[in-house]
């Protein structure tokens, strides 16, 4: 699947389905040997490349540090536009084997399925990627036919689950 040569990139806008790829990232990262890039774009029309001695912002640093506990390698990426442009962008200019990134971010509609980000990146993305989800239940916000308690929701209940 993963080899040593690979690397994951690791998208997230700090929302709690972004620090899920976060968290899922590093985990893939650590099971397979492999670096781990963790990039937030800005939303601004142009592109932000810090100088590479300049300090992180302290949302990225955080996350840095989460990829980088116990010594898995990783890096952050700092850019500024549009973020599914961005991420693909990103993606094939460092080989990236994997793309992880959130279902929703922060300025996502309620009620769709994914986010338009991760809409825009799941059908343009020439690698494999996985778009993840916060389990609803630990969140605290659980929902119906989630696992969540409350009614089944119908195919549960057609289902006998």
């Amino acid at each position: 699947m993963l080899g040593s040569s690979d690397r994951i990139l690791v998208a997230t806008d700090f929302s709690p389905d972004g620090d899920e790829a976060v968290a899922c990232g590093r985990d893939l990262a650590r099971r397979f040997g492999v670096e781990a890039l963790v990039l937030h774009v800005r939303r601004e029309a142009v592109a932000v490349a810090p100088a590479p001695d300049a300090p992180l912002p302290a949302s990225l640093a955080a996350c840095l540090a989460t990829l980088r506990q116990g010594g898995l390698p990783a890096r952050a990426i700092l850019r500024g536009g549009d973020p599914a442009t961005l991420i693909l962008e990103i993606a094939r200019r460092e080989r990236a084997s994997l793309i992880v990134l959130g279902a929703h971010g922060e300025a996502s509609t309620p009620g769709l399925l994914l986010g338009s980000v991760a809409d825009r990146v799941v059908r343009r993305a020439s690698v494999p990627l996985l778009v993840v989800r916060r389990n609803e239940s630990v969140a605290g916000t659980e929902q119906p036919g989630r696992g969540g308690g409350g009614k089944p929701d119908r195919a549960e209940a057609q289902s006998g689950a």
